[in-house]
């Protein structure tokens, strides 16, 4: 470490302009040049056609992970669903390898789970409250954080 500290502080002292350009790109791009470019998206059904950010508890919440450029590799994708104020509450992953640079979306989905034949007679629900408000699902590629999208579970309402 610190021969790497050294060789940078002779850099700054030699071409100090040079070195101040090239922090200045490491700092402005780092996001692009060094992190993953990519979008994540919700929905309630598989044609993926319009996001949405409000679900009620007998949906299946679909999420749509949209990564590009990503460069040859193996990765693994995971997803963490996590309940406000009761951490997470379920995970997946998958692993995928690219042979060339190529756009790649990764697809997940959760239907909360419903309550036993009992449960619901002595409750008159079908489903647990502490499933319902905000939701957030975390996003990673091999362990690095991509995004954080968050939607709203609701009763819903019956007039």
């Amino acid at each position: 470490m610190n021969d790497i500290v050294m060789a940078l502080r002779e850099m700054s002292l030699k071409n100090g302009h040079k070195f101040l350009l090239m922090i200045f790109a490491l700092v402005f791009f780092s996001g692009e040049a060094f992190g993953y470019d990519c979008t994540t998206h919700t929905y309630d059904d598989i044609s993926f056609d319009q996001t949405q950010s409000t679900f009620f508890p007998e949906d299946k919440i679909f999420i749509k992970i949209t990564c590009k450029r990503l460069p040859p590799g193996i990765y693994k994708s995971r997803v963490n669903w996590v309940r406000h104020n009761h951490g997470v509450i379920r995970y997946n992953d998958q692993q995928f390898e690219l042979k060339l640079q190529s756009d790649r979306g990764f697809y997940f989905w959760m239907k909360l789970d419903k309550e036993g034949s009992f449960t619901r007679l002595v409750n008159n629900s079908d489903y647990d409250e502490k499933l319902l408000g905000k939701w957030c699902v975390e996003a990673f590629l091999n362990d690095d954080a991509l995004t954080t999208k968050c939607f709203d579970v609701q009763e819903r309402r019956f007039n």
